[in-house]
């Protein structure tokens, strides 16, 4: 079980395991790992946001990697990949889950994540998980928005094209959100193409590349 540093190490140290595998060009510049995130947001029987449904669906990289490591382990497959979800968000908690809700600009405190899932689909491990506010927000009546990103910039986290962004709850019908790409500076640019695997920008480089949604309820 591994944090997101050992996260990173771990991808790291397979690059040429998965080379075996995969076509694709080597990773000399951040970011070196990647994440399709699809978003449902939650609304109470009042109408007020009380949290976002995470669906994470990572690269094949990633997945031929953890994909070896249950097959290795004498743990059944689910219990494994269970096991290894339960520690990943476990880790992940001091970065809020690589999610930032911001209400009128400032962010929102987030709960522990207590819900979650994960398997293997079409050949790519995923992973969905309940990131709850601690108080619900009325769409209403505040401006609401969210990013999603690792700080590090090393994972990059981008939205599926279909449908990224749905609405369950009491007025989902009556909401809308809007996907903004990120429109990084050439500096920054510049010093994530500079980074090795090896290397970090820093824990504010990622937020630079971020999407921004905008949720509207009318």
């Amino acid at each position: 079980m591994f944090g997101i540093d050992d996260w990173h190490r771990r991808i790291t140290g397979h690059c040429g395991l998965v080379l075996l595998f995969l076509s694709a060009p080597p990773a000399d510049a951040h970011p070196h790992s990647w994440i399709d995130v699809r978003v449902e947001v939650m609304l109470d029987s009042n109408g007020a946001i009380s949290g976002l449904e995470l669906y994470w669906l990572f690269d094949e990289w990633y997945t031929v990697y953890i994909a070896e490591e249950f097959t290795e382990s004498a743990l059944a497959p689910t219990e494994y990949l269970n096991s290894l979800a339960r520690q990943n968000l476990a880790n992940l908690a001091e970065y809020d889950y690589f999610t930032k809700v911001m209400i009128n600009g400032d962010p929102v405190g987030i709960k522990d994540v207590t819900t979650f899932d994960t398997g293997l689909s079409d050949e790519r491990l995923w992973l969905t998980f309940d990131v709850l506010l601690d108080r619900p927000v009325d769409p209403q009546a505040q401006t609401v928005s969210y990013k999603v990103y690792d700080p590090t910039y090393y994972i990059e986290i981008l939205h599926i094209e279909e449908n990224p962004v749905t609405f369950s709850g009491a007025g989902a019908h009556d909401c809308a959100a809007e996907v903004v790409d990120a429109n990084p500076g050439f500096e920054a640019v510049a010093l994530a193409s500079a980074l090795d695997i090896t290397q970090t920008g820093g824990d504010h480089l990622g937020e630079l590349f971020a999407q921004t949604v905008k949720v509207s309820c009318r």
